[in-house]
């Protein structure tokens, strides 16, 4: 199990906040607003104004629901092709 699971699967009943996300992800906290603006990533806005700037809180359940969409699951098996090459006599006897 990579360090990045066992982080996720040991995060505060709380939630995290975007900063906290990215960091533990390794990635751009716009990435992690993009993909709760898409709908990728379920978020809570906890701002004080609904028309202010948005603070989002991820609760542990919309990050299992992401990582379960997320799973890219065994690797498929290479398939080797049999090139058939058709020989063609171009000076039959």
């Amino acid at each position: 199990m990579s360090d990045t699971t066992t982080a996720l699967t040991s995060l505060p009943a709380a939630g995290v906040t975007v900063p906290e996300l990215a960091k533990l992800l390794r990635v751009g906290q716009d990435k992690i607003r993009g993909w709760i603006k898409k709908g990728m990533l379920g978020a809570v806005n906890t701002a004080s104004e609904e028309c202010g700037t948005k603070r989002f809180v991820i609760m542990p359940w919309h990050l299992a629901e992401w990582e379960k969409r997320r799973n890219a699951g065994p690797a498929p098996k290479q398939v080797k092709s049999k090139k058939q090459t058709t020989r063609i006599d171009h000076y039959p006897d």
